[in-house]
């Protein structure tokens, strides 16, 4: 089987490195979700991952034309803002919890944009030829989108029970 059966021929190279940078933190956040159980930008691989998320994100806003600024625009203006809250969320006068608490949100949510985009990018042009879904607003892609917002919630939650979990007893979780 050749190459052309896995790569469209309508990705320019603009686009080819912008999915090169975004699979970066795709592949980073899933390291760090399996091993460490959270990302954290306070570690070297969190913070290869904030910077490679922000710059797929700011690439990315840049490719989606479809007759002007439309969802993928404010999806994309909603990571870059979560990345930031998530980054900054340690120098507001939070708790060491709250703090936490935002970035771990913050950071699950610019993780499952990450997955949506690439599923949708994936599916409406995989298989090359007769891809899954004809559009991205087509039916056939909400059981995926199902799956990821279910992941997103059981992931968050895990993640701030096992960062509660961390508090001295002592120490209240406000």
């Amino acid at each position: 089987m050749s190459i052309a059966a896995f790569v469209p021929s309508t990705i320019t190279l603009y686009g080819a490195v912008h999915t090169a940078i975004s699979f970066i933190p795709l592949f980073i956040g899933g390291y760090l979700y399996v091993t460490k159980g959270t990302i954290d930008l306070r570690t070297e691989l969190g913070k290869i991952y904030f910077g490679s998320a922000l710059i797929g994100a700011v690439t990315g806003i840049t490719i989606f034309h479809h007759g002007g600024p439309g969802i993928p625009h404010i999806v994309s203006a909603l990571f870059i803002v979560l990345l930031l809250a998530a980054a900054g969320a340690k120098y507001l006068s939070f708790t060491r919890f709250k703090a936490r608490t935002i970035e771990i949100i913050s950071l699950s949510v610019t993780y499952f944009f990450l997955w949506f985009f690439t599923t949708t990018e994936g599916l409406t042009r995989l298989p090359a030829g007769k891809p899954f879904s004809p559009s991205p607003e087509a039916p056939e892609l909400a059981p995926v989108r199902g799956v990821l917002l279910l992941l997103l919630i059981a992931g968050i939650w895990w993640q701030l029970r096992a960062e509660k979990k961390k508090l001295p007893a002592a120490l209240p979780a406000e």
